[in-house]
């Protein structure tokens, strides 16, 4: 079975998250600047069955909500999604292949 690698990721604390961000030591002291953005990110909890059975448009409307960006749609998920903006659209070929290329 087909484990998301996001299980074996452990929370950690990023400031500024994107280009230049600093990732913090658990254990490590420091000050913040004014305007810095602190990002606590805590690992999520595995779900429950395959997530490559998931339902692609079920995938869709986590992208949709914000739950999960287009990348983790594909790589965790197998979901192809297409479009940009509110107009996204899973690829339904594109998905089937992905997945089975994942499934091997």
């Amino acid at each position: 079975m087909y484990w998301p690698q996001t299980l074996s990721r452990s929370g950690r604390t990023v400031i500024n998250p994107g280009r230049g961000e600093q990732v913090v030591h658990g254990k490590q002291s420091r000050e913040f600047a004014y305007g810095d953005v602190i990002s606590f990110q805590q690992p999520g909890a595995g779900g429950y069955g395959d997530p490559l059975e998931r339902d692609p448009q079920r995938v869709l409307a986590d992208v949709l909500d914000d739950y999960v960006s287009v990348e983790a749609a594909r790589r965790e998920y197998g979901v192809a999604i297409a479009g940009s903006g509110a107009d996204l659209m899973v690829d339904d070929a594109a998905t089937r292949a992905l997945r089975k290329k994942m499934r091997r």
